[in-house]
């Protein structure tokens, strides 16, 4: 039997895998041993050079051999019965190191006072001094692999169980150097990078010579041909998915002749009161270009704050009802659907109706069939008498899930589909997270408009701030005085705590309070008193964060500024600065770690959102970017989207000779494998 055909075997076929483990591996996407071969080390022990424990200087993953000295174990009351802590201590070269290990009682057997130990795992500096938590207990004097894999927690089976497993299907895959690869070899040499079998080999048996320090970086050639044949993959499947959607009609089609499509845009330009810049320009002709196809449009517009991302939207609204089909623009605020709904009024006054569909706004609707314009939040999921739609709107489209996307364009209508999001991620890491879509960015905003200086202040500075600020309330500016929480936390960081110390630094400046505890009518006055100017400054949470556009308002500041992520931190500060005055950032901050010095260093230091959501990538990874689910969806275990945009970006590059071959009927393997990958995120992406 052949390499290929073995990795399309089930893994019942492996020893020790029943009915039981096969079923909770299923659970986890892992059925065939092709699945299991995508499970990479999350990290790897090297015991080549351990270290006595006061030897010991850094904090890191380490090998540590030394004298055991008072084991014991303990059962904590009331924690439950299965729940143990075991504690010791292991001496030599001069020093100590702590160890702890939880719910793990039967080492305890394996512990006697006085013998010799070898610990491998993470090393931190505890209270006491270095200790470690959870290391592998290795028999200092046994035969076997110096540097070995530690694998992930993988369908609810823990690292060993998951370790046997690898080395089960690696045994069966044997020789590793001779199994096919689903990659052409032209492409392999083109990219520099070794065949399958032998970057398996590399990564899951380093040799006792390997650079274990850039195994744990991912960075040998062994890492990148794993890395780079899932993102190949990966382009493939979105591509697939792609001309899946083409091959869909949508029930309109405008069938408009040249000359009437020209005169249309021009004519559908005069509705915006300013002119458009060349960015938005550039993504309407995009935009209107999707309109006029026969399958739907399915736009991702992304741009930085203040890029003027609504504009677009609503003159994409404007084409869809001149075309006689309603609209849906869905924000994830009743904020934010409010100041989409005033704008929409103003700007598309006598061509169709513009209707407020909120918790708040839930009347009857007409039941006429004329087109409209429908604003609204989550509330417009839930309405049974809504029309059809010909175009439907997402407005931050990373706070809605793919449940409520899909519940909007679903059904025979097949609408087109334009999503919008304020967070300026480079664009090859959106062609990775969107790339079922086709992308539009605004990379600037209108000429003329000032950036925003941003200053960072430690906390025991806050009086003096507070001072200058309420110099600039008495010069008639207007402030936005933003806090993590609003009675929980840190005293610094509560809102409802620092109410009284901002009424007293700003008397007699008037101030008003937003979160989202308040009534709905209580959010408006203190809005509407603040647009208006009567209201100075406003003491608020991270609901301003979207959905409010004062243009006298010029100072930000921003209390216990470490709480916050790059990407939030740069979309407060975009409240400020949107008129014609220059605005200011103040961020406040207590005593920083390492990664917040950074962060609030890179913030304070550029006004790009596209480069501090590189940096952001860079210090955090796309998950706290863009949020748990959206980069939880991603299905990707060896390549990471923040670290490996190289590899991204050749893998885009190579993916249309490969689909070449692949609709020629060549590469069966490699077509093997991405079906399987398309299964996986066809229902899921696709919507």
């Amino acid at each position: 039997m052949s390499g290929l055909d073995l990795e399309d075997e089930p893994l019942e076929v492996l020893p020790g895998v029943g009915p039981k483990t096969a079923g909770k591996l299923a659970g986890g996407g892992l059925e065939r041993i092709a699945d299991l071969l995508t499970v990479v080390p999350a990290g790897y022990r090297d015991r080549r050079r351990p270290l006595a424990p006061g030897a010991v200087e850094i904090e890191g993953p380490l090998a540590v051999r030394g004298t055991l000295e008072a084991p014991r174990l303990i059962h904590p009351r009331g924690r439950g019965r299965r729940r143990s802590l075991l504690l010791a201590r292991v001496t030599g070269g001069g020093g100590s190191v702590d160890v702890r290990w939880h719910n793990q009682p039967y080492l305890m057997q394996r512990l006697e006072e006085g013998s010799e130990v070898l610990l491998c795992g993470d090393v931190r500096q505890g209270r006491g001094g270095f200790e470690m938590l959870n290391p592998a207990l290795e028999d200092p004097e046994g035969e076997g692999p110096a540097v070995t894999p530690v694998y992930p927690r993988t369908a609810d089976l823990g690292p060993a169980r998951m370790a046997t497993l690898m080395e089960a299907v690696l045994d069966r895959l044997k020789p590793l150097p001779k199994l096919p690869d689903p990659l052409p070899e032209n492409l392999l040499k083109r990219r520099e990078l070794p065949a399958l079998g032998a970057a398996l080999e590399e990564v899951h048996r380093p040799s006792e010579s390997c650079e274990v320090e850039l195994l744990r970086r991912r960075g040998t050639p062994g890492w990148y041909r794993l890395v780079y044949g899932e993102l190949v993959e990966r382009q493939l499947a979105l591509e697939e998915l792609r001309q899946r959607r083409r091959e869909l009609e949508k029930r309109r089609s405008p069938g408009l002749d040249e000359a009437s499509r020209r005169d249309r845009r021009l004519d559908l330009r005069n509705l915006a009161p300013f002119s458009l810049t060349s960015p938005q320009e550039t993504a309407l002709e995009e935009i209107l270009d999707d309109l006029e196809r026969p399958f739907p449009m399915v736009r991702l517009l992304q741009g930085d704050v203040a890029s003027g991302k609504t504009a677009v939207a609503l003159l994409t609204a404007a084409a869809v009802l001149r075309q006689g089909c309603s609209v849906a623009l869905m924000a994830p605020t009743e904020l934010l659907a409010e100041q989409h709904h005033a704008t929409a009024q103003r700007w598309l006054a006598g061509m169709a109706e513009v209707m407020l569909v909120t918790a708040a706004e839930a009347g009857a609707l007409p039941t006429s069939d004329a087109p409209r314009l429908f604003v609204g939040t989550h509330a417009l999921i839930h309405r049974d008498d809504l029309p059809s739609f010909g175009l439907v709107i997402i407005d931050e489209q990373h706070r809605f899930g793919v449940d409520q996307r899909r519940r909007l364009v679903e059904g025979e209508d097949r609408p087109d589909l334009l999503l919008m999001s304020a967070t300026p991620i480079p664009r090859s890491l959106a062609l990775a997270l969107h790339g079922d879509v086709e992308i539009s960015v605004l990379d600037h905003g209108p000429p003329g408009r000032s950036p925003v200086t941003t200053e960072l202040w430690p906390r025991r500075q806050r009086r003096t701030l507070l001072r200058r600020l309420k110099a600039r309330l008495d010069e008639g500016a207007q402030i936005y005085a933003v806090f993590p929480t609003i009675e929980g936390g840190r005293g610094e960081s509560r809102l409802m705590t620092a109410l009284e110390r901002l009424e007293k630094a700003w008397t007699p400046h008037a101030g008003a309070v937003l979160h989202g505890r308040l009534s709905r009518e209580e959010q408006r006055r203190a809005v509407q008193g603040f647009a208006s100017g009567e209201v100075r400054w406003l003491a608020a949470t991270t609901v301003v964060e979207v959905g409010l556009d004062v243009e006298s308002a010029t100072v930000m500041l921003i209390e216990a500024a470490e709480s916050f992520g790059l990407a939030q931190l740069h979309q407060l500060r975009g409240r400020v600065g949107r008129g014609a005055e220059p605005g200011f950032c103040y961020a406040v901050h207590g005593p920083l770690q390492e990664n917040a010095r950074r962060r609030l260093e890179a913030f304070a230091g550029t006004g790009d959102g596209f480069e501090l959501a590189r940096l952001d990538l860079e210090q955090r990874g796309p998950g706290d970017l863009l949020g748990a689910r959206q980069a939880g969806r991603e299905g990707l275990r060896a390549a990471d989207l923040g670290r490996d945009q190289r590899w991204l970006e050749r893998a885009a590059e190579d993916a249309p000779e490969l689909r070449a071959r692949l609709a020629a009927g060549e590469l069966p393997a490699l077509a093997r494998r991405v079906a399987a990958r398309l299964e996986r995120l066809g229902a899921e992406i696709a919507a």
